[in-house]
């Protein structure tokens, strides 16, 4: 597994990838289907999976009144 950060890790991505783009903030039962559904779609296109998400949440950006509690 690879973490990269910021816009240039994501230009730097792999070229053959799947990408699931959101904000995964826990894995419940929605986040484990997606993850599922993007790791069975890129074995069968032989691609690397590639998931984006974002830090800081991003309603800290876009309505800072409404960003969810953070857990312990």
């Amino acid at each position: 597994m690879q973490i990269l950060h910021g816009l240039d890790g994501l230009l730097n991505s792999p070229k053959r990838s799947v990408m699931s783009v959101g904000n995964f903030d826990g894995v419940h039962l929605g986040h484990q289907r997606i993850f599922k559904t993007a790791r069975d779609v890129a074995a069968q296109r032989k691609a690397e999976l590639v998931f984006v998400t974002f830090e800081p949440h991003p309603l800290t950006v876009l309505r800072p009144q409404s960003v969810p509690l953070a857990r312990p």
